[in-house]
């Protein structure tokens, strides 16, 4: 099976590599202080953004789950859009309204979330856009997954504003999806606020563990996101002329729109892609051989 349906990274860390960071930790122990903290620091120094103000989650879920309890008002979320945010915020008993991404920056709410580069319609919002938000929402989670796959930080220019807070994972560029771990860019002011909902050792061991060697080979994360952009705009280009449209998506997947029942055809052929709606679909760029399958099944039944 050909799984090009979560955006998940294609390659995985080696067996050395992950018995290396296995073994650097007491199994026995909560995950140490002084290590989240060093990571942290670390972190810092990568995202260009204050320590103190960066808080490690459980996954990004989590960090969206942490903004939601914070906050208070009607949540906007986007449609088509990450679902979580969504999720989140009707299990907590708060009033919902899906929007169209452009148009939420203008709306007027409690909670608005951003997701920049958009999933699944990989553009991103501008300094003016998040900005606007800020202006319109008590609070504005800008949700960065896949920032890395845009060579722009999207929190870079925007005003020192508290109420405007983005949050990040290791899930996609940095390959360690299963270990659950992401972050909150905070301002002084919020990150208390944060802190007193946030859960105790919420990041396991092997996850600081595992980050931490990932930071010390960041070129190794940099050739990887290298090359799922080349495969990105390579997968772009194939379907161009052969599918109704194909978004400009700086991301590490390609949407497209395209007659309905692609994605069980390619189901049939054992390979996943995800579908937002009828005929409006993303596949996640794969390694370079599940990617020309999936660009040789598409041509074969849209040609």
């Amino acid at each position: 099976m050909i799984c090009l349906d979560n955006n998940e990274c294609p390659w995985d860390i080696l067996k050395e590599a992950k018995a290396e960071i296995a073994s650097s930790i007491p199994w026995n122990r909560y995950p140490s202080a002084e290590a989240e903290s060093s990571l942290i620091r670390r972190l810092g120094e990568y995202l260009l953004w204050e320590p103190e103000n960066i808080l490690l989650t459980n996954g990004g879920d989590e960090a969206i789950l942490l903004l939601t309890i914070i906050s208070s008002g009607k949540v906007i979320v986007s449609r088509p859009g990450f679902s979580v945010p969504e999720r989140i915020a009707k299990a907590l008993g708060r009033e919902v309204e899906p929007v169209a991404p452009r148009d939420i920056p203008l709306r007027r709410g409690g909670l608005a979330w951003l997701i920049s580069p958009h999933n699944p319609l990989g553009f991103m919002y501008d300094q003016e856009e998040i900005t606007s938000a800020a202006e319109n929402y008590g609070m504005v989670g800008v949700d960065c997954a896949y920032w890395e796959f845009s060579e722009t930080r999207p929190w870079e220019g925007i005003p020192d504003r508290k109420n405007i807070l983005f949050i990040g994972t290791f899930s996609k560029a940095w390959g360690i999806a299963s270990l659950r771990l992401g972050y909150i860019l905070a301002r002084d002011g919020i990150s208390a606020k944060i802190r007193q909902a946030r859960l105790d050792y919420p990041v396991n061991g092997v996850a600081l563990a595992a980050a931490s060697w990932m930071l010390g080979n960041i070129e190794l994360v940099r050739e990887r996101v290298n090359k799922i952009i080349s495969e990105r705009e390579r997968i772009k280009r194939s379907l161009r002329g052969l599918v109704d449209e194909v978004f400009d998506t700086r991301a590490n997947f390609v949407t497209f729109r395209a007659r309905p029942g692609l994605k069980e055809d390619l189901a049939r052929r054992r390979i996943l892609i995800k579908e937002y709606e009828v005929g409006l679909y993303r596949v996640t760029v794969g390694k370079p051989e599940e990617n020309e399958a999936f660009l040789f099944a598409i041509k074969e039944m849209l040609s």
